[in-house]
């Protein structure tokens, strides 16, 4: 039995094949913040996308965020999100698809007679190709 064997593992390594699969790159962890906002991010298929905005507080205003959600787009899958009774905000996504999907999340002033009227957004792209 063991002759029958040999002359068919002979074959395989003579033509180049290997008995371990191919290494497989491993998922990658792309870590968002605040600083990210307006970049566009390069992503794989199975990497994981976590958002943590932190909360601040610019001359006398106290900037908190909401939620990070994702545009829809097919390319990222929500698995988690929160705010925080501190004013920062997380959200975890996994990228299941190809193309471009926007993150994005709003920066609310809280607790101030000078807000602004408006709120500023933060934005990612993730691209997927």
């Amino acid at each position: 039995m063991r002759l029958v064997a040999l002359p068919g593992l002979a074959f395989a390594v003579a033509m180049g094949f290997t008995l371990v699969g191919s290494p497989v790159a491993a998922a990658a962890r792309i870590p968002l913040t605040n600083s990210d906002g307006g970049r566009t991010i390069k992503a794989d298929v199975g990497d994981t996308v976590e958002v943590r905005l932190t909360a601040y507080t610019d001359q006398g205003r106290r900037w908190v965020w909401d939620e990070p959600k994702h545009s829809g787009a097919g390319v990222l899958n929500r698995l988690r999100g929160a705010t925080e009774s501190n004013g920062n905000a997380r959200a975890v996504f996994e990228v299941t698809g190809s193309g471009r999907e926007d993150v994005t999340a709003q920066r609310i002033c809280v607790k101030s007679a000078e807000c602004p009227k408006t709120a500023d957004g933060w934005k990612v792209t993730i691209r997927v190709d």
